[in-house]
Parts: structure tokens; C-alpha cells; sequence
């Protein structure tokens, strides 16, 4: 099997999240990365304890001190409702960061059903010109392209347990 890669990643500033719809892994080197989907500058996240909304400002303020690595795919949709496919999670038990933007995805008629992680659902949205732009920070890139992490559902899991154990 090939390795499934994104490309060609340019780089990401601040104003880029500003507009637009964007898909965002961060962390992206890690597994698995955390995922938030950005509509016209309001950034939407499912974490373990819940929905949460950040600015733009806030998480590129992360992503900079921080040196997170970063991968953000623009999505060719003006607009999917994120906040009431997010706010519909309020009970978070058995739930991923993907499940809210694959809901996005699915109301805008794609077949999003049998994917279960971003590294398989991001090839499937650029394969049907979903993506039209890849920018990115602090990433390993290969010929200006990112190649996805591949993970289990029981290293997210596990993942999830360790930010609960955490936060405790």
C-alpha cells in the first residue's frame, strides 16, 4: 500500500483562518492528531470534555510558541454549519474529534459513512476536488508534500484516556 500523503502544503499564516472553511489536524506528526474544523474564522473543536470554540488568534498563538505541527486543508464549501453539527455532541463518551466534521461533510451529500479517521477522509475529499488548498506549519515534508500518520481506533482511545488522566 502506497503512504497517503497531502501536497502541495504552503505555508500557514494567521489571516488564512480567518475565512474560509478549513479542515485542521494539529499535531499532526503525532498520533493521532487532534482535529477542529475552522468556518469564517471561528475555530470548532471536540475535546474529550466537550465542544469548544476558539479564535483564530488563540490557536495561531499556540501553533507558533508552541512549534505544534500543523496541516490545514481549505474545503471548497462557503459554509457547513459546524456549530449545530458540533453543539449536537454534547456527550462526548464513545465520540472522536472527527465524527462533527464528518457530519459537515455528509450534509453536503458526500459519502463520508465507512471513514473512520482523517487519513482516510481527507484523500477522499481531495479525490473528489473537495480540497482546494493545503498550507501547513512546522510539518516534515517530502517533495512539498505531508504524509499522514496512520492509527488505530484504540490508540485514539488510548490517546483519550491520557488527556482525562491528565486533566484530573
Amino acid at each position: 500500500m502506497s503512504k497517503l500523503s497531502a501536497g502541495p502544503i504552503h505555508e500557514l499564516s494567521l489571516p488564512d483562518l480567518r475565512s474560509g472553511v478549513w479542515i485542521v489536524l494539529i499535531d499532526a506528526d503525532k498520533i493521532p492528531p487532534h482535529l477542529m474544523l475552522i468556518e469564517q474564522g471561528v475555530c470548532h473543536s471536540l475535546e474529550y470534555d466537550g465542544y469548544k470554540t476558539y479564535t483564530p488568534s488563540a490557536l495561531f498563538k499556540i501553533f507558533t510558541t508552541k512549534k505544534k505541527a500543523v496541516l490545514a486543508a481549505k474545503v471548497q464549501y462557503d459554509s457547513l454549519n459546524a456549530a449545530s453539527f458540533f453543539s449536537s455532541y454534547e456527550n462526548t463518551s464513545g465520540f472522536t474529534c472527527l465524527y462533527p466534521i464528518k457530519d459537515c461533510i455528509q450534509s453536503k451529500g458526500l459519502d463520508v459513512s465507512g471513514v473512520n479517521f482523517i487519513f482516510e477522509l481527507l484523500p477522499q475529499l481531495d479525490k473528489k476536488n473537495g480540497i482546494t488548498l493545503y498550507k501547513g506549519l512546522n510539518l516534515v515534508l517530502e517533495n512539498e508534500r505531508f504524509t499522514y500518520q496512520t492509527y488505530t481506533r484504540e490508540e485514539i482511545d488510548r490517546r483519550i484516556e491520557n488527556l482525562k488522566k491528565q486533566d484530573a
